[in-house]
C-alpha cells in the first residue's frame, strides 16, 4: 500500500556504500553515542499514518554489519529449508545456524564485491586471479546479499520505550509498534557479468519493515486538508525524551491527472474543487490511458494549485502477471519550473512515457554472457549448472501505472534539501525538550495513481480489436485490411 514511502526516507537512510574501509576510522567514533531519527507521515489518501523511529550508528558497527547472512535468524536446517533460505551449519548436524539468501554458486565473489580482483586487493599486480573472500564458499562482508537493507534495517528500529501520538486540533491517535508495519520493494543484488544478464521481474522482491501505526483510532480524521496536525513522542523510557514538531503541518492535496486539451480551463481555476471538475479523467482508474508503441512526444498531464505544493516525487511501476502485482520500475524528483504555473496559482506539470515494452523475462535457456553456477570450474557454463536467466530482448510488458507524490512543505525541506544535515532546524521540524533539532521530519505525502498501457496496433489482425478498447490510439486502413497506429 505504502512500499513508496519507505523506498523514499530508505534513500536518506541507507545511501552511503562500504566501499571505503570504514574501520579505519574507527577510533574517532569509539565513543559515539546512537541519536534518535524519526520519520512520521500522514497518508491521507490511505486514512493513516505510519512512524519509523530508529537510531543511528557508525558503519563500522558490527552488530548491524556482521558479514553474516542471517537474514532468517539463528535457526534449525528443516526451518531454513521450509522458508527456502541458504542454511550455514553442517548437514544433518542437528545444530542451529544462520539462515540467509546468500548463493554461494552466484554470490560468492569477494569482499570487494566484483568478480576476480580489478582493484589488484593484494597488490600483485594481477588483476585476474580471485579477489579476498573470492570462491571460499562462505559469506564475506560485502558480498551481494550479505548485510543488505533487508537484513539490516530491523536492527535500527526502537520499538519499545515509546509513546508516539498525532494530534489533529483536539483529537489524538496513539500508534503502536508493528514488526510488519508495511513493505517495500528491494532488488536482487547480484553483479552481473554481463548486460544481458540484466534485471527482469522476477529480481524485484518485497521485504517489509517496523514502524508504529495507528490503532483503535477509527474515528481520527487523517484527511483534513483544511486542518492542522502535530506529532508528539515520549522516548523516556527508551533514553531519548521527548520529541515533538516545532509547529503543526497541513496536508498537501493529490495532483490531478488531466488530458493536455482539459489545461485551458484548468489554467483559470482557483480552488481544487475547480481542478477536479475540468479534469476529463480525474474520475477513472484502471487503464485510464493508452499509448501506441514506440510512439514519440507521450505524455501524461497533472495539475494542482501552486500554494498546496510544487516539488514532487514521480514513481513508475510495471505489471508482473505471474504474480498479479505492480512492482517497482524507477522514480525520480520532479520541481515545478515558473514557466508551467499559470495565473499565478494553477501549476500543469508532466511526465514523459517511454512507450518501448519492458523486457522482464528470459527465455529459460542458457545465453552466453548469463550468470551461472560453474559448479565443476571449467570456466564455461555445462549441461546441469544453473544460471540467472537474464532478459532475451523481448518486450514482456506493456502495463504500468505512474504515481505521482505531493509533499507537506515540512517534508518537502527533509527530502530536497539534502545538501543539509539531517538535523539542520531548516531541514527538520522536530524538537527535544530543549528545543535542539532532531533528525527526521513529521509530515504528509498524499498521492495519486494513473494506469496505463502500451498498445501495438500491428498486432491485432481484425477490425474490431483495432477500434475497440485501444483508447484511440489504433486506426483500422481499410484498403490494406491491417491495424496501424493513429498518432495518439
Amino acid at each position: 500500500m505504502k512500499r513508496v514511502i519507505l523506498l523514499i526516507v530508505s534513500i536518506l537512510f541507507f545511501s552511503c556504500k562500504k566501499e571505503l574501509n570504514i574501520n579505519q576510522f574507527s577510533e574517532d567514533f569509539q565513543y559515539y553515542e546512537s541519536e534518535l531519527r524519526i520519520e512520521g507521515l500522514i497518508l491521507p489518501n490511505y486514512e493513516t499514518a505510519i512512524v519509523r523511529i530508529d537510531r543511528s550508528f557508525p558503519l563500522f558497527d558490527t552488530d548491524l554489519y556482521d558479514c553474516r547472512d542471517n537474514d532468517y535468524g539463528v535457526i534449525s536446517e528443516d526451518s531454513c529449508f521450509t522458508l527456502n533460505g541458504t542454511w550455514h551449519g553442517i548437514a544433518g548436524s542437528g545444530e542451529l545456524a544462520d539462515c540467509g539468501d546468500w548463493d554461494k554458486n552466484f554470490d560468492d565473489i569477494g569482499e570487494d564485491a566484483k568478480p576476480l580482483d580489478p582493484s589488484d586487493d593484494d597488490n600483485d599486480n594481477n588483476v585476474n586471479e580471485l579477489s579476498i573472500g573470492e570462491g571460499n564458499k562462505i559469506p564475506d562482508c560485502g558480498e551481494p546479499n550479505v548485510d543488505e537493507i533487508n537484513e539490516v534495517i530491523s536492527k535500527v528500529h526502537i520499538n519499545q520505550g515509546c509513546i508516539v501520538k498525532v494530534k489533529h486540533n483536539n483529537e489524538e491517535c496513539q500508534l503502536f509498534y508493528s514488526d510488519n508495519a508495511d513493505s517495500f520493494f528491494t532488488e536482487k543484488k547480484y553483479i552481473p557479468s554481463s548486460p544481458i544478464a540484466g534485471k527482469v521481474l522476477d529480481d524485484i522482491d518485497i521485504d517489509y519493515y517496523g514502524a508504529y501505526i495507528p490503532k483503535n483510532c477509527n474515528n481520527f480524521n487523517w484527511s483534513d486538508y483544511e486542518g492542522e496536525y502535530s506529532f508528539f513522542c515520549d522516548c523516556t523510557e527508551a533514553g531519548y525524551g521527548v520529541i515533538q514538531s516545532k509547529e503543526t503541518i497541513r496536508l498537501p492535496h493529490p495532483v490531478v491527472f488531466i488530458k493536455v486539451e482539459d489545461s485551458t480551463n484548468i489554467k483559470h481555476c482557483m480552488d481544487y474543487d475547480c481542478l477536479l471538475m475540468n479534469s476529463t479523467i480525474a474520475s477513472e482508474n484502471i487503464d485510464s490511458l493508452h499509448f501506441g508503441m514506440n510512439t514519440l512526444n507521450q505524455h501524461i498531464y497533472y495539475t494542482t494549485l501552486k500554494e498546496d505544493v510544487t516539488d514532487f516525487e514521480h514513481v513508475q511501476y510495471m505489471l508482473n502477471e505471474d504474480r498479479n502485482k505492480y512492482i517497482y520500475y524507477h522514480g525520480h524528483k520532479a520541481r515545478t519550473t515558473p514557466s508551467n504555473i499559470f495565473n499565478s496559482n494553477v501549476l500543469i506539470n508532466r511526465e514523459k512515457i517511454i512507450t518501448r515494452l519492458y523486457d522482464g523475462k528470459g527465455n529459460g535457456e542458457y545465453d552466453l554472457g548469463e550468470i551461472f553456477a560453474d559448479t565443476n570450474n571449467s570456466d564455461e557454463w555445462d549441461i546441469g549448472e544453473g544460471f540467472r536467466d537474464g532478459p532475451d530482448g523481448t518486450g514482456d510488458v506493456n502495463r504500468f501505472v505512474y504515481e505521482i507524490i505531493s509533499f507537506s512543505k515540512s517534508y518537502r525541506d527533509y527530502y530536497f534539501l539534502s545538501e543539509l544535515d539531517l538535523s539542520d532546524p531548516v531541514r527538520s521540524n522536530l524538537r527535544d525538550s530543549d528545543n535542539n533539532s532532531i533528525m527526521g521530519s513529521f509530515g504528509a505525502l498524499a498521492t495519486n495513481k494513473i494506469y496505463f498501457r502500451l498498445v501495438d496496433c500491428s498486432a491485432l489482425l481484425n477490425e474490431f480489436d483495432c477500434i475497440n478498447n485501444t483508447g484511440n490510439v489504433c486506426i483500422w486502413d481499410t484498403p490494406n485490411l491491417k491495424c496501424k497506429n493513429n498518432g495518439i
